[in-house]
Order: C-alpha cells, then structure tokens, then sequence
C-alpha cells in the first residue's frame, strides 16, 4: 500500500518543490518506486525541475475529466514518476476528487510513496492536497517570518483531521555558523515555534539547488543529499538520529 505524503509551507520560496523532488531521489535510490504528483494548480514546477517539461502531453486534471488514461499522464524519468499539474480544474472539485486519482496511482501502480507537492501557503490549491494526504511534511526556512508561517499550515492540517503523529518539520537551507551567531533561528527555536517535531534539517547547498533546476546529477558527497537520505531513511522507518550540521 501506497504511503501519502503532502509536502507544504507556510509560505513560497522555502524551497517546497526542491524538497520533493530531493526526498523523491533519495528514496528511488533506496529501490522504493516514488510518484511526485505536482498539486500547484497553474503554477506548476516539478516538470521543470526535473527537466521533463518537454515530456508533459497530459496532467492529472487530464485524466480526472477522460481526456486521457491515468498512465498516459504519468512521466517517468531518472527512476521518479511524475504526474503534472493542470492548469485549472472543474468547479467543485475537491480533495476528495483528487484522492480518487491517488487511489488509482496506488492500486493501479503500486508505488510506495506517493508526493503531493501543494501549493505554497494555506490557500485552496494548498488545502486541495493536504485534505487528500494521510501524512504531511512541512519545509521550512530558520526564519521568524516562515516559522510563522509553518505554525498556521500545521493549524490547517490539524483541522482537516491530521494527527500529530503524522505531522513532520523539514528544516531547509540550515546554517549552523548563521544559527549560533543569532543571525537566523537554531533548530530548537523553530521547533519550539511551530509545535511540530522534526524529522530532518538540510543544511544550505546552492550547488545542489543548481543541479534540481537543470536536471543534472546531484554532486557526490553533498551534505545537502547527505541530509535528505537520512530524512528519507526516517520516512521508511528507519531509526536514524538526527544530525544537524
């Protein structure tokens, strides 16, 4: 059975997609068969992330009006499948609706994880993914503003009826020598802000932001991948402590 994640922020620019399609990777390397479905209604970005966007013929909202087959919108390359987003969708579609798709992915398929990558913040785009999700992980920068930010999508995710328990914070771009001289916030501080407990933090890599924006192989012995492994092992229930550099 297929375990349902949705990735979200409190607000854009935190790196959401990036973090996708890392754990994405991280974990096809792991020979677990991951589909990234892109939930970011019109403003989709995993196709180019991933540098399929030439591949795209149809997206999930395709196959949710019959215009396609479910597999006929599925893109698979470097070992990930990918479902892109439409952009736009019937009136009155709801969470509901696009779990039916997921549920499809999931019997049809057999993938083991499935990733819906929301729309950044708390609006419908957003809250279309994470009523349709069973677990959450939520991406957030060392920051006052974005801490804010995380706290209001774990509200929402608790008002649809997630768990705690279900609930993981995903700390991108840490800079330890940033964090100790109090120019961003240390790990504790997050935590303690947004209520909901940690299960990774990526450490800033600008090389590794370059090679997912163009497609290209992640650099061998990247403390950022390094970091998204060790997440992505924890996903799979794997008991790794936690190590913050």
């Amino acid at each position: 059975m297929s375990e349902i994640y949705v990735v979200v922020s409190g607000k854009g620019g935190v790196g959401k997609s990036s973090m996708t399609v890392l754990l994405g990777r991280a974990l096809s390397k792991m020979g677990l068969k991951v589909l990234l479905m892109d939930c970011d209604i019109g403003l989709r970005s995993l196709d180019i992330i991933l540098d399929v966007q030439d591949k795209v013929l149809f997206s999930w909202g395709d196959a949710a009006q019959d215009i396609c087959e479910l597999e006929q919108a599925v893109v698979e390359y470097d070992g990930l499948y990918l479902l892109a987003a439409p952009t736009s969708l019937p009136k009155g579609f709801c969470s509901a609706d696009l779990r039916k798709i997921i549920d499809s992915c999931a019997e049809d398929f057999d993938y083991d994880y499935i990733f819906l990558d929301a729309g950044a913040g708390i609006a419908d785009n957003a809250l279309l993914a994470m009523g349709a999700a069973d677990k959450a992980l939520i991406v957030s920068t060392p920051d006052n503003v974005c801490v804010r930010s995380v706290a209001a999508a774990a509200d929402k995710l608790f008002e649809i009826g997630m768990d705690a328990e279900d609930i993981r914070l995903i700390i991108n771009r840490f800079d330890k020598k940033s964090a100790v001289s109090g120019k961003m916030l240390n790990v504790d501080d997050v935590i303690d802000s947004t209520g909901v407990r940690l299960i990774g933090a990526v450490p800033d890599d600008e090389e590794i932001e370059l090679c997912l924006h163009r497609g290209l192989a992640l650099p061998k012995g990247s403390e950022a991948f390094k970091a998204a492994m060790r997440i992505a092992r924890r996903i799979n229930g794997e008991e790794i402590k936690l190590r913050i550099k």
